[in-house]
């Protein structure tokens, strides 16, 4: 029985990290935004990938209720979902959603964890328009410790989504960083963050 247990696991194991995002870019459909929505680009990343405390991201209403259903979950460093980058783990994301102010808060995949402060990535976005907000990376993650930061990767981002979602034009996209927010102390210029925990 051990055996076969054993064997599950490897099988398991093996298809780690094959699975693409949910809201990879050439899963846009080739139709605008519904009527009164825009579109948001933004990418997540990580040093590795991590099983027992992976990270995502949950998008909700700025002043929703985080006890509701998030509105989609985007992962930042989940063993599960191949990465985009080569030299670190991390996806681009693209998805329509109505126009209105918004926020990503930090999510752990590990039903025995229970997040006591939540970092929230706020942002707005109008009808028609599609709006890059950056790259959120956890430059430490994968324990109870976890670093948090907002960068400017638009050129990177930007080529990437060309390369896999042709139909939309990288050139008609405003950049607005989302902002972290939720007491979160800044961190120093030494650190190299806009904000961490």
């Amino acid at each position: 029985m051990r055996a076969v247990l054993a064997i599950a696991i490897v099988v398991l194991l093996a298809g780690c990290g094959t699975v693409t995002s949910e809201y990879e870019p050439s899963n846009v459909v080739d139709a605008p935004p519904p009527c009164g929505s825009g579109l948001i680009v933004f990418s997540t990343g990580a040093p590795s990938r991590c099983v027992h405390l992976a990270t995502y991201l949950e998008l909700r209403p700025e002043g929703g209720s985080g006890r509701e259903k998030p509105l989609a979950r985007a992962g930042v460093d989940s063993y599960i979902v191949k990465s985009d980058f080569e030299d670190h783990q991390g996806n681009l994301h693209v998805m329509p959603v109505p126009a209105g102010r918004y926020y990503l808060a930090t999510w752990t995949d590990n039903p025995l964890v229970r997040q006591v402060t939540q970092p929230k990535a706020v942002f707005s976005v109008e009808a028609g328009e599609s709006v890059y907000l950056g790259e959120f990376y956890m430059r430490q993650g994968c324990g109870f410790e976890q670093r948090y930061e907002v960068n400017d990767q638009i050129t990177r981002d930007l080529a990437l989504l060309k390369s896999k979602a042709s139909r939309i034009d990288p050139s008609k996209i405003t950049k607005r960083l989302m902002e972290l927010s939720g007491g979160l102390p800044a961190c120093d210029a030494t650190n190299n963050a806009l904000s961490c925990r």
